[in-house]
């Protein structure tokens, strides 16, 4: 490894034979001598500016007669002996020990009490002279906002004169004389003190007796003293008792004698001494009344239901009424639907106004529940007059015969639910084209996955509606 600044140099000679990569063997060339001598004088200029980041350690004294001046931070683990003298500017940290001559004009900072100072950067006005001699006389001088005057006293056994004790929060006045009874005293005597606890004569004196009650302390006109087990009380006025037990106590009408709320009531009233019987309730429920046992609740059940008399009590059922849906005109397109039918409907009636498709497909009614069933249904439609007739089957749909884009058809279809999911269907149609016709019909649907909530009006084929107006009721 080329040695390029001294701390790499060894101090075995043999060691050392180049510097700075020049070769300095033994038998090395005449002119790397003179390299070497230009290499190391560099080296030494590194070493003297510190551009070689270089460490230097002097084993013996060292001596500095010019002014040094130090970049970095100096530690010395030992400790530095003898006189330190001139300015110290920045961080001295360490014990400092041995005389110290000068003032502290050169030190900026106040030097922390850990650290042998004071922590304060100024003392108050006296406090010099007490700390010089302290004395009372001293003591007062250099602290304000003092009260009285005199000798500095201690916590046991002090000498006060004259003092103002305002209102102590305690003491024993054992050892005191002099204290006037009719005017240096305030409050009232306790039984325990040796006095009644009463600022004035009178029944309620008799309160302070351990044990005893003055009926006639509350100012009503009986004076009678009453005992602590079972006193007998006339018309009392019991303010609010911090507690009680009213179990064999007789009581008026609730609705007219209470107030506020039942907070401390504990236990459930009973239906007979008109609660409910009851320690909860149900959110939502209708209650029902139940003679003189607990009432019965009637739960909301499922959305747009109502409350249903059978004849003996009521129930939450299906609101039966007839609902008619916004109706559609079917002028254009190949279907028209009609969703979210709730749950309870029991049958959906689709009526036609001047209906007619484009061309000779038949007219098909779909119902489904999620999505519309096109498959498994039986269904038949026919077209009679006096003279002749047709008709049509499908399994994809409640069929209505229409063999002619002139035909115009204006009826109903009624919807009925068999059981379960299973639906049955019927229509009748007149036509305006030609009055001598009828339209009739009737089918069946397959098992839907759930309740009915849709119904399609589309064709068997691909022709469009070019006419009339479609809507639904549903019960």
């Amino acid at each position: 490894m080329p040695k390029n600044k001294i701390s790499e140099f060894s101090s075995t000679p043999a060691n050392n034979t180049d510097i700075g990569g020049i070769d300095i063997a033994e038998g090395c060339a005449p002119s790397g001598i003179n390299n070497a001598i230009r290499e190391l004088m560099a080296q030494l200029k590194d070493q003297q500016v510190g551009s070689d980041a270089d460490s230097f350690t002097v084993g013996g004294a060292l001596s500095v007669t010019g002014t040094s001046t130090l970049t970095g931070a100096v530690s010395a683990p030992a400790g530095i002996t003898g006189n330190l003298t001139g300015n110290v500017t920045g961080n001295l940290t360490g014990n400092v020990t041995g005389n110290t001559s000068g003032t502290a004009a050169n030190v900026t900072g106040v030097v922390a009490v850990a650290n042998g100072g004071t922590g304060v950067s100024s003392l108050g006005t006296g406090v010099v002279t007490f700390l010089g001699t302290p004395t009372s006389a001293n003591l007062a001088a250099a602290v304000t906002n003092e009260t009285g005057s005199g000798s500095l006293v201690f916590a046991t056994s002090p000498t006060l004169v004259t003092p103002v004790l305002g209102t102590p929060s305690s003491g024993t006045l054992t050892s005191c004389t002099g204290l006037p009874l009719t005017t240096g005293v305030t409050g009232t005597l306790p039984v325990a003190n040796g006095g009644t606890n009463a600022s004035s004569a009178g029944i309620a004196a008799f309160n302070n007796i351990t044990g005893y009650t003055a009926s006639g302390a509350t100012g009503t006109t009986s004076t009678n003293i009453v005992f602590s087990t079972s006193p007998t009380l006339v018309t009392p006025v019991l303010g609010t008792p911090a507690s009680g037990n009213l179990a064999n106590c007789t009581f008026p009408t609730l609705n007219q004698n209470t107030t506020g709320t039942a907070a401390n009531v504990t236990g459930t009233v009973a239906v007979a001494n008109g609660g409910t019987g009851l320690t909860t309730l149900t959110a939502n429920n209708v209650i029902l009344g139940n003679g003189t046992s607990t009432p019965s609740f009637v739960a909301p059940s499922t959305t747009g239901n109502v409350l249903t008399s059978n004849g003996t009590t009521w129930t939450s059922a299906a609101n039966n009424k007839l609902t008619s849906a916004t109706v559609q005109n079917s002028t254009s397109g190949t279907s028209i639907d009609f969703t979210s039918i709730p749950s309870w409907v029991k049958r959906v009636t689709v009526i036609f106004n001047g209906v007619s498709i484009s061309s000779t497909a038949h007219i098909l009614i779909q119902i489904g529940s999620g999505s519309v069933t096109s498959t498994g249904y039986s269904s038949m439609g026919m077209t009679i007059s006096p003279s002749t007739g047709g008709n049509a089957n499908s399994t994809a749909g409640f069929v209505v015969y229409s063999n002619s884009a002139a035909q115009i058809l204006s009826g109903s279809m009624t919807i009925n639910l068999l059981t379960g999911t299973t639906y049955i269907a019927n229509h009748t149609m007149g036509r305006s084209d030609n009055n001598t016709f009828g339209n009739f019909g009737a089918g069946t649907s397959p098992s839907l996955s759930g309740v009915l909530d849709r119904v399609r009006i589309t064709t068997t084929s691909t022709d469009t509606f070019d006419a009339g107006s479609i809507n639904i009721m549903y019960e």
